[in-house]
């Protein structure tokens, strides 16, 4: 799926790179920030994913719904660099939604990174983290999906306390979020543009008819 946008001047057309949307037998993984009631116990849940399409990233889309009890704060999404495979490495854009944008029943979050201006290139391993600090009790849901048909990245889930604030990365293994990355391929647009293609009718139509002249 492509779709021309003006870029600068120029043109580039904004393409579906990475999209992952099967899968079977969800668990719901609840993204909430600290509460005191339980040792100040913060969950966050990541996707690995390869970039495709070099270009800029665009947005990401993340399946996902928020409690039946407004959130407290926004879903946040960061899209990091990885760190021996994992998440945690820099961060390289970030996006939030307020709760009131997040759907109520499960459904397809946009996520806004143009922004950062993030350039990647065909082959780049990379992951989005979702968090928020949101408490328990009125937090987000994002299941992850048993599945093997996305095979360039996986979950990931990190739950943080007190005790442990620096708790690291678990891999969900043979799990993945539902999602889709866009990508900015500025190959793809380089079309030339209506006047462009006039002045190049025009000057074809000149040397035919110089050839023509020539010829009498």
């Amino acid at each position: 799926m492509a779709m021309s946008l003006a870029t600068g001047g120029a043109q580039a057309a904004l393409v579906l790179d990475q999209s992952h949307t099967g899968g079977h037998s969800p668990f719901n993984y609840h993204i909430h920030g600290t509460f005191f009631e339980d040792e100040d116990q913060s969950g966050s849940i990541a996707q690995s994913f390869a970039v495709g399409v070099t270009g800029r990233l665009d947005r990401i889309e993340v399946y996902a719904s928020h409690a039946l009890f407004p959130p407290t704060d926004s879903l946040v999404l960061e899209v990091q660099s990885l760190a021996g495979g994992l998440p945690g490495g820099s961060i390289l854009a970030s996006a939030s939604l307020s709760p009131a944008a997040v759907t109520t029943g499960f459904g397809y979050n946009a996520f806004d990174i143009s922004g950062a201006n993030l350039l990647v290139t065909a082959g780049d391993l990379l992951a989005f983290v979702l968090r928020s600090d949101s408490e328990l009790e009125a937090d987000f849901f994002v299941p992850a999906f048993v599945s093997g048909v996305y095979g360039a990245g996986q979950a990931f889930w990190r739950e943080t306390n007190f005790f442990n604030p620096s708790a690291p990365w678990q891999g969900l293994s043979g799990r993945d979020l539902r999602f889709n990355t866009y990508v900015e391929d500025f190959d793809a647009g380089a079309v030339p543009e209506p006047a462009s293609l006039s002045l190049l009718g025009a000057a074809l139509i000149v040397v035919t008819w110089c050839r023509r002249r020539r010829r009498v």
